[in-house]
């Protein structure tokens, strides 16, 4: 009788040692219902241990005492802890991971004119039937995509210290309205002064290969051509010349003719009349006009080592005439960094050598642009086509002609343009 009641005591005492036991390893986490893709943080609440050895399910582990876990994909996952290595003081429980939250995927900023991408993150195991219907303020344009596609890249013109943009998804029969603000940062960037075929005149920013939307610029009369100098944009309007500093225009004089193009050195003011005469006046005195005719066929001026270019029929920089086997110029902008002049001519454009040598001549491209200009910030040339812009990296050696591809930064109807060579922020 004294060994059985021994024998009970026992039994009763290892029971109440396993349930002490049991109740001194534990675990809790939160949230209680997680989803796929959500962190889930799990609090050890074991009264005794040193040693953690946590097992989630899924083929992963944790030494630490108390872990973030994030499961990939929906499940039941057996999730166990083990203290001090033993497998007496051991606690499990089962948690269910439900299907993913649909959420919209980007960054957080962009800078004004840089590609964002936006993607939905979900699961959909069972291959439901996924549709798409996305939604982008007037700041933003759709690029390489449309409104309907899985995934869409978007570009927004303005800075915006909160940019939304919406989808609707429906996944089988259930639909998510998701929301994603972000903050488009603006930044410093070259800018062109354009004028359109309606003779508005604006400044739009270079970034990268996107233009801004433009910024108008209030001037009185229809602006005929532009070019700038030390800082100072000079407008040649349909009877007057006027200047531009950021977006003010200030009148110097009214023509007695209208210009049909213009040109600044360092000292003195050209303008072509529509009467094919020549103008001159010093940048300090432009009330004091120098007037004389030019041959018939000189339609544009430009500048080339302080000296004045006249062109149509071939170049002349005073009494030397370059490419006179060229028939007609229309456009000609001057590259005085690699010695390059470039040149509309019958519809094609061209670079060829300041020098002179016939044999330089190389075609670029087809066009029937208006204008040309040059930008040293960016190492390129702009000119258009069929309304649009477009820019040629800028030929520095002979070596690189059949390198260059066209790259187009969009817009229309521009009629002039002219890079200030100036970083601008909006």
């Amino acid at each position: 009788m004294y060994f059985m009641k021994k024998k009970y005591l026992f039994i009763i005492c290892a029971l109440l040692l396993a349930a002490c036991h049991s109740k001194e390893v534990g675990f809790v986490y939160s949230p209680t219902q997680p989803r796929a893709g959500q962190t889930i943080s799990f609090t050890n609440t074991s009264e005794e241990g040193d040693v953690w050895s946590w097992n989630f399910g899924d083929g992963t582990s944790s030494a630490v005492k108390n872990p973030t876990k994030i499961y990939e994909k929906p499940g039941s996952y057996l999730v166990s802890l083990k203290v001090d290595d033993k497998s007496k003081m051991t606690h499990s429980t089962t948690i269910v991971v439900a299907d993913t939250i649909p959420a919209i995927v980007t960054v957080d900023s962009a800078n004004v004119c840089e590609e964002v991408k936006f993607l939905v993150n979900f699961y959909n195991p069972k291959n439901l039937p996924v549709t798409y219907l996305w939604e982008i303020g007037s700041n933003g344009d759709w690029l390489y995509s449309h409104p309907i596609d899985s995934a869409v890249t978007v570009l927004f013109n303005k800075a915006n210290d909160a940019e939304t943009i919406k989808c609707q998804i429906t996944i089988g029969q259930e639909t998510y309205s998701l929301e994603k603000t972000l903050k488009i940062k603006d930044i410093k960037a070259p800018s062109l002064l354009v004028v359109e075929q309606n003779k508005t005149l604006g400044r739009r920013r270079v970034l990268g290969n996107y233009l801004s939307v433009k910024q108008v610029i209030k001037s009185e009369a229809d602006v005929a051509d532009l070019c700038s100098v030390d800082s100072v944009s000079y407008l040649f309007e349909k009877n007057m010349i006027s200047t531009i500093k950021n977006s003010e225009v200030t009148i110097l004089l009214r023509t007695e003719s209208a210009a049909k193009a213009g040109a600044v050195s360092k000292d003195s003011i050209y303008w072509l009349a529509e009467n094919g005469e020549l103008n001159s006046a010093a940048r300090g005195d432009i009330n004091n006009v120098y007037k004389r005719n030019v041959a018939a066929d000189v339609n544009g001026l430009a500048i080339y080592n302080n000296v004045l270019c006249l062109y149509g029929a071939g170049i002349r920089i005073g009494q030397k005439h370059l490419f006179p086997h060229i028939k007609q110029i229309e456009h000609l902008s001057v590259d005085a960094v690699s010695g390059k002049f470039y040149l509309i001519s019958a519809g094609k454009l061209f670079v060829a050598n300041i020098d002179g040598a016939e044999n330089s001549v190389v075609q670029l491209a087809e066009t029937d642009g208006h204008t040309l200009a040059i930008d040293y910030i960016n190492d390129r040339l702009y000119f258009t086509e069929q309304g649009q812009l477009k820019a040629f990296p800028l030929i520095h050696s002979k070596n690189n002609y059949s390198n260059v591809e066209a790259i187009d930064l969009g817009g229309s109807d521009f009629m002039a343009i002219y890079f200030d060579n100036q970083l601008r922020n909006e």
